[in-house]
């Protein structure tokens, strides 16, 4: 089971609003950028560029990943922020791959503890931001 839309950040306007004006936290593998949002739910935006992988299926498995461990595990305790998520690419390339050096997406165990440290470092969750005015696109009151 996947998260569903009303729980994802989704549109460009969210994704820019949270980059530049959020909280950030800085981590081994990740970014994550927070700001207050008007709904009821806290809610995930992802970025994955094809520098952490050219192949979109590493790219999905970060996501994946994430969403999941979002979904289960970190967004438990959180007030309703937009969190936008940033999977940062490899420091160093290893030159033996040359210009298709890729990020390895690490274990989940491993993803979940970057994930949730990152999220207990970034609170307290006051000061956020102000919530963006009206219902949130997409969010539980839409009609599917």
């Amino acid at each position: 089971m996947g998260l569903p839309r009303c729980r994802r950040v989704l549109s460009k306007r969210d994704f820019e609003r949270a980059m530049r004006s959020g909280r950030r936290v800085r981590s081994r593998n990740l970014v994550l950028y927070a700001i207050a949002n008007a709904g009821e739910t806290s809610r995930l935006g992802l970025a994955v560029s094809r520098k952490v992988d050219s192949r979109a299926v590493g790219r999905n498995r970060w996501k994946r990943l994430l969403r999941d461990i979002f979904r289960t595990e970190a967004s438990r305790s959180l007030p309703p922020v937009d969190v936008v998520v940033v999977v940062r690419p490899p420091e160093v390339p290893d030159p033996k791959e040359g210009r298709t050096a890729r990020r390895q997406a690490p274990d989940r165990a491993a993803l979940a503890r970057e994930l949730t440290d990152a999220l207990r470092r970034m609170e307290p969750w006051h000061g956020l931001g102000r919530p963006v005015a009206g219902p949130v696109p997409g969010g539980p009151d839409r009609p599917l």
